[in-house]
């Protein structure tokens, strides 16, 4: 036997983990290794980096059990090598966000490893691809958390300095213990007594997080629910407040996501949130969506437009007595967005109207219905097309 080959006893090891990985991996499509790829091709910001490691899921799955364990194979150091040249990052990008997506969101760590790669990626990803990707799934996961509303950021968030120790205590509370290092950290804080769970979940709600921030704080209890099966499970009552937390932290990232794509300087990605506006339980808000309609880019106006045509006014959120005058309203709107010159917003308002007006003209034609409303409103003035010029219609 050669020197350089691992003694019989540790390949069984190696057949044992391989194995294991097997399983895993033919259970469920790891969702750690997609977002861990993620963040290999990317640089925090959103900016795409062309070095790192990136790996299948089961090269992740065994440098992940090895990096925790005693034993040192010799021919398996090469799954933690150090860094190489990735020669396509946004092919990767976009791959492993499709896969995340496939991730069984009925599951409180899946869903959070989701939400932490598409609340992230949605605004920042450099790549335009992988951007929309993510805004597309950020739609799934506001209808799935039952979201309201785009959130706006708050204006005095906690800082970096001010979250870090109150997650440090999460996590403490969570796992038990920590690394050193991090306990030095809250001891300088003046946080060196343990807290129990519910104490540490509270600590983290008290704060006023921004996107970044609520991002942070979803990561420590995917780690916790990584860690911890009871925890996953939801069954003890600290258990179920973490859960709580979870969804509570998912919601607001997926808010604050939606909030900023909104102002996308590309068009297909705001016609994508609009989109995905348009799949919460209560539709878009109206406001909103005649946001969309007005838009100076055509492709994202005639995209909100086509909500209306498939999906009908968004007039569920308002009271029984108002929906009338909100009918009537929407529909001089539509009439004067049937005018706007550019064909696909004229087609789409027409298309619109036809959904609404079921005792209208019919067809296609902006002339035949600007003269049906003409017919019904012989005192009053056409209405005129909007166009919403504070849109931004660059295609970065």
């Amino acid at each position: 036997m050669s020197h350089n080959s691992p003694p019989r006893r540790w390949r069984r090891v190696v057949l044992a983990l391989l194995t294991a990985t097997l399983a895993v991996s033919s259970g469920c499509n790891l969702p750690r290794a997609k977002l861990a790829n993620l963040r290999e091709v990317h640089q925090p910001n959103g900016q795409m980096s062309y070095r790192g490691q990136v790996k299948n899921d089961m090269e992740f799955a065994l440098s992940s059990a090895l990096a925790n364990s005693p034993i040192h194979v010799q021919g398996l150091d090469g799954l933690t090598a150090e860094d190489v040249a990735i020669e396509d990052p946004c092919g990767i990008d976009l791959e492993n966000l499709n896969d995340l997506a496939d991730a069984n969101a009925d599951d409180i760590f899946y869903s959070g490893v989701q939400v932490e790669a598409f609340g992230w990626l949605g605004p920042d990803d450099q790549y335009i691809l992988g951007r929309e990707r993510a805004v597309i799934e950020l739609g799934h996961a506001a209808a799935r958390l039952g979201l309201e509303e785009p959130l706006v950021t708050p204006q005095e968030a906690a800082t970096a300095e001010e979250l870090s120790p109150v997650l440090a205590g999460l996590a403490r509370a969570g796992l038990g213990t920590l690394p050193q290092a991090l306990e030095d950290e809250l001891a300088a804080a003046g946080e060196s007594e343990s807290q129990d769970l519910e104490a540490a979940i509270e600590a983290v709600r008290a704060l006023s997080l921004d996107r970044a921030g609520a991002l942070r704080a979803l990561a420590v209890c995917d780690v916790l629910f990584h860690r911890s099966d009871a925890l996953r499970s939801g069954g003890s009552i600290e258990a179920k407040r973490l859960h709580e937390l979870a969804l509570e932290l998912q919601m607001q990232i997926v808010g604050l996501a939606l909030g900023e794509v909104l102002d996308d300087p590309a068009p297909v990605i705001r016609a994508a949130a609009y989109e995905a506006l348009a799949k919460l339980p209560g539709g878009a808000p109206s406001g909103l969506l005649q946001l969309a309609a007005t838009d100076s880019d055509p492709e994202v106006a005639s995209r909100g437009l086509l909500i209306v045509a498939h999906r009908g006014l968004p007039l569920e959120r308002l009271p029984e007595d108002e929906r009338e005058e909100g009918r009537a309203l929407w529909i001089d709107f539509l009439v004067g967005q049937c005018q706007v010159p550019d064909g696909r917003v004229s087609f789409a308002a027409c298309k619109a109207l036809n959904r609404v007006v079921l005792d209208g003209p019919g067809g296609l034609r902006a002339e035949a219905w600007t003269a049906w409303w003409r017919s019904l409103n012989p005192d009053r003035n056409l209405p005129l097309p909007l166009v919403n010029p504070g849109s931004r219609s660059t295609t970065g």
